[in-house]
């Protein structure tokens, strides 16, 4: 990850350093904060101050631009990149990302196959519990196709969500974990990330697991690692 390290031994290889500023300037520049050319760069500065604020060291960020040459402003980002964070969603998002998973849930259970399918992205990928399962949206309609053709659907209650949207400009990034309730399976749990675009909030990733009390943990997985034993084939 970029940071003061990187930026460092970019300062001290630097051409343009010793041109601009003498022999010698990264090690007497090295951790004074300085008021320098970023800001010109108003998102850069205002992300600077950000990550200040969060306790972060303000020499990550006052990056002379001129030591960095035509590249500095890329070089920066990167670096402001390192003080990213996140942030629980304002109530109107989290209402409008919880009534996309409860829609999605509903129309699974009444078999609604268009309407499933529309709240995901069209490169969204879906991972079910067996570890085979990992589709990209046309291999999981075309497995989930016959299911809901038969009108029967499957049925996961959420009991719990907890919901996570992203720190950035475009607030358009968030993501999930969910407790579930299935008469078939038990509690189960579904996890996943949601993409905001022109028509709303779309599911990107959905991962459904069946979690395992760490009482039976070891009994579970011993039935799995003899499951796939059996089913290897002979050598």
């Amino acid at each position: 990850m970029w940071g003061w390290t990187t930026t460092r031994k970019l300062l001290r290889s630097s051409p343009e350093r010793e041109a601009t500023w003498g022999r010698g300037t990264a090690k007497r520049w090295r951790g004074k904060p300085q008021a320098h050319p970023i800001s010109r760069h108003p998102d850069l500065y205002r992300s600077a101050r950000e990550c200040n604020a969060r306790g972060f060291p303000h020499h990550r960020f006052a990056v002379p631009l001129p030591l960095l040459g035509g590249g500095g402003s890329l070089i920066l980002a990167l670096t402001l990149a390192g003080c990213a964070t996140t942030t629980a969603p304002a109530p109107d998002e989290t209402r409008r990302i919880g009534a996309i998973l409860d829609a999605l849930h509903a129309a699974a259970a009444r078999a609604d196959e268009a309407a499933y399918f529309d709240l995901y992205t069209p490169d969204a990928v879906f991972i079910g519990t067996d570890v085979s399962e990992r589709w990209s949206l046309p291999a999981f309609r075309a497995y989930a196709h016959p299911v809901f053709a038969r009108g029967s659907g499957w049925t996961y209650t959420p009991r719990g969500r907890t919901v996570t949207l992203a720190d950035g400009s475009c607030r358009c990034i968030a993501w999930f974990d969910e407790v579930l309730d299935s008469a078939s399976y038990g509690t189960s749990r579904g996890t996943g990330v949601l993409v905001r675009g022109p028509t709303g909030w779309k599911v990107a990733q959905y991962a459904l697991t069946f979690p395992i009390p760490n009482a039976i943990a070891k009994d579970v997985t011993a039935q799995i690692k003899a499951h796939e034993a059996s089913a290897e084939p002979a050598r």
